[in-house]
């Protein structure tokens, strides 16, 4: 469990994020196939380093695109950290089978699905390639550009994709196997952080993440190509140890997000990866006008609202990754401190901002940020009454009694709950 104490708003987070209710039943009207790629091996042993990251990435955007409407693509790959690193025991080491077996049994949403079980990302593009319009091209130069492609990903049904094309890179496989899927957008090279921002009248921030963010607002948040009330706070495509050396490898999978990616595509999401701080420059782009990062972002907080006509409740996934960016939190002694503000200083600053802008937390935080599938989950349905437990009879205080009331909570949101579900309805 994270070591820092949060204090968030609380939401109806498990509906929020569309995992099941226990005990909820459905029985399918027609039989429909559900696709289970299971990447567990197979994302290590078919691709590496940045090609593995690019795989997990496509995955959960494919799955986001395919699953809007219904359930078709689930995706089986991520461990029961919580439990397996605890030593909590569990019938079931991987969340995501444990999940889809509680989904597969009598009575409940995929019990009547027909299961095609692949272990090939290539074969799960070419089972659905018909539902993709292209890809959306990214900029190694510019990481924020990763998360734009996410938005786009959403918002036009394009695969998001880095822009390597060197021999044996990712993208130059994916148009090897797939020449019908052509790059619709193109990202690279795009934003300079000077002059004007690309196909805008808007004067260059002197930051080229932030010039990233507000093109995407311009043409996707603004126009309406994108969605409004679902904005998804995940770490883009930036190199770890380029920030940091101490820092973990760069596919940490569990803490990336990107197979949280798929619910919030769904929902054509806007992505971003901004500091809330308006006091410093940001950690990994140390060189842009201080403050740009949380202008940008209360820019991009300020416009959502402004589409909903100030009166929807804005969610907004993902958390501020504190551990790798944006605070002085070290990895050890020797990592260099980029800025004064601590973690929790920094939580609590971004949740400030979130509600002065009607927006509620889905906080993905660091330590158990991954979960998959959610892009399924949302699809459970929900009964028409859940009947709560009735009051308890009211005590007599008796005021020569000590009164203690203790309670721990951590769990964060959907993604630390679909971890400590399982094991404690395990337990005995």
């Amino acid at each position: 469990m994270n070591s820092m104490i949060h204090f968030k708003l609380w939401i109806p987070l498990l509906l929020l994020a569309g995992i099941p209710a226990p005990n909820a039943r459905v029985c399918a009207e027609d039989t429909k196939t559900l696709t289970v790629l299971d990447l567990r091996q197979s994302l290590e042993k078919d691709f590496s380093g940045s090609n593995a990251y690019d795989a997990a990435k496509a995955v959960g955007a494919l799955q986001g695109i395919v699953n809007r409407e219904e359930p078709r693509l689930y995706v089986i790959y991520l461990p029961n950290r919580m439990a397996l690193e605890r030593g909590f025991a569990i019938k079931q080491p991987c969340q995501d089978l444990f999940w889809f077996d509680w989904l597969r049994e009598e009575g409940r949403m995929l019990a009547e699905y027909n299961i095609h079980e692949t272990t090939d990302v290539w074969e799960a593009i070419e089972r659905f390639q018909d539902d993709l319009a292209g890809l959306a091209v990214w900029d190694e130069e510019v990481p924020a550009t990763s998360n734009v492609a996410s938005t786009i990903a959403g918002a036009e049904n394009l695969l998001p994709v880095r822009g390597n094309e060197e021999e044996g890179s990712f993208l130059s496989e994916l148009r090897r196997r797939f020449p019908n899927l052509r790059t619709e957008v193109d990202l690279r090279g795009r934003f300079t952080g000077q002059g004007k921002i690309p196909d805008t009248d808007l004067d260059s921030t002197g930051s080229r993440k932030c010039d990233a963010y507000l093109w995407t607002v311009e043409n996707y948040l603004k126009t309406g190509k994108c969605g409004s009330t679902h904005l998804a706070y995940y770490i883009d495509g930036i190199d770890w140890q380029k920030i940091s050396p101490d820092a973990p490898k760069y596919v940490d999978y569990g803490n990336l997000g990107l197979f949280n990616a798929d619910y919030w595509i769904s929902k054509r999401a806007f992505f971003f990866d901004l500091s809330p701080w308006t006091d410093v420059a940001a950690t990994d782009e140390p060189e842009q006008p201080v403050g740009t990062d949380g202008r940008t972002l209360r820019t991009i907080l300020s416009e959502a609202n402004e589409v909903n006509d100030y009166d929807t409740v804005i969610t907004c996934g993902g958390f501020v990754p504190w551990w790798i960016k944006y605070t002085n939190f070290r990895f050890t002694k020797s990592t260099p401190v980029r800025t004064r503000h601590e973690p929790v200083e920094t939580e609590w600053h971004f949740s400030d901002l979130l509600s002065a802008y009607n927006t509620v937390m889905d906080a993905d935080a660091a330590g158990l940020i991954g979960m998959a599938n959610a892009s399924v989950f949302q699809h459970h349905p929900l009964r028409k009454h859940y009947e709560q437990n009735p009051a308890p009879e009211p005590l007599e205080y008796d005021p020569n009694t000590t009164y203690i009331q203790f309670a721990m909570l951590d769990y964060d949101a959907a993604a630390w709950l679909s971890q400590a579900f399982p094991f404690i309805w395990e337990d005995p």
